[in-house]
């Protein structure tokens, strides 16, 4: 069995910067880690809508009234 990618968090900010990385580590080991994220669950929406806009998945900040918020 295969275990979940480890990727050591940096910042929002550079997942932003380097969208395609980070999807494209998710793509080929279909599950990543950020180590020591810590992230609040505000940003936690934040870093999927990040992905969701790079991939055109849900959730993304083009829908409005998202039940994750």
């Amino acid at each position: 069995m295969k275990n979940a990618h480890v990727i050591n968090f940096i910042s929002i900010d550079d997942i932003k910067k380097n969208i395609s990385y980070y999807f494209n580590q998710f793509k080929n080991n279909a599950v990543i880690c950020f180590r020591n994220a810590n992230l609040s669950k505000a940003e936690q929406v934040e870093v999927l809508k990040i992905f969701g806009d790079y991939s055109g998945w849900f959730p993304n900040t083009e829908l409005l009234n998202d039940p994750i918020n």
